[in-house]
């Protein structure tokens, strides 16, 4: 794995393929936040907002734990949500605590005993109860994947979580520091967490509302070349000033949605 070239993004997809179930989903979110279709994990990409079901989440979390196992240095902070899940992480832990520089695990709940060279911070206000997080800071490369669980659910199994994974390091460092902070009782939500998907959905709004621009666009186009003793070049011209403001609203509203995000 050692190499001076990029780690980029298809090189941690095709890392993450061996991990994943067959059946792993993954879906698209749309300019509501809401679930879309299912998209191939080799069609993600990084810094964007899907829905992630359990066992997709957990294979991205199990890669990148492995991918610090092949590096050998840096940190990893995983976020378990409540520590009484430890058992079944107990031998990757365990494993990275003796090859790596250090370990982090956060949630609730009592810590686990009789393990070595780990640090457990403990989440006291429940803060990142919702958070699945794991995340690697090492010598060469950084990555991080974040869900926040949706809803409440029968079992483990039928979980899901929207989030997003990342490969770059200043975001990366950013969430290690939400994540402690909050479990810590110093914020009171992850902000950089909820600022990221304000970004994501504003993105996802104006994709929207290009769309439907064009497509207005070229039904003005067609009346124009099609019908000009009902639809005149002034009509049509006022009518694409029309769509201009539109998007124009969003020099307001993209600032707006990120400053209510971060005052959260």
């Amino acid at each position: 794995m050692a190499s001076k070239r990029p780690f980029s993004n298809r090189d941690f997809l095709d890392w993450v393929r061996d991990y994943l179930p067959t059946d792993a989903t993954v879906h698209e979110t749309g300019a509501d936040g809401h679930a879309r279709a299912a998209v191939s994990h080799q069609e993600l990409n990084p810094n964007t907002f899907y829905l992630f079901e359990a066992d997709a989440l957990d294979g991205f979390c199990h890669a990148i734990a492995e991918l610090a196992l092949e590096e050998a240095n840096g940190t990893v902070l995983a976020a378990l949500q409540d520590c009484g899940d430890f058992e079944q992480y107990r031998e990757c832990v365990v494993q990275l605590a003796s090859t790596i520089d250090r370990v982090e695990l956060l949630g609730t709940g009592r810590a686990p005993a009789n393990v070595r060279r780990v640090t457990f911070i403990k989440d006291t206000r429940g803060t990142c109860r919702s958070f699945r997080v794991v995340l690697y800071e090492g010598r060469r490369l950084q990555v991080m994947l974040a869900g926040r669980e949706l809803g409440s659910s029968s079992g483990a199994a039928s979980k899901s979580f929207v989030g997003l994974y990342t490969l770059d390091g200043k975001l990366v460092k950013h969430l290690h520091a939400d994540l402690v902070d909050a479990a810590q009782g110093r914020a009171s939500v992850l902000r950089e967490f909820m600022r990221l998907q304000a970004i994501d959905l504003a993105a996802k709004q104006i994709q929207q509302e290009f769309l439907r621009e064009k497509e207005a666009l070229n039904q003005a186009m067609h009346r124009l070349q099609f019908d000009p003793a009902n639809y005149r070049p002034a009509q049509f011209a006022l009518d694409l000033e029309k769509g201009l403001s539109r998007l124009q609203e969003w020099k307001r509203r993209l600032p707006e949605l990120v400053a209510r995000a971060e005052a959260t």
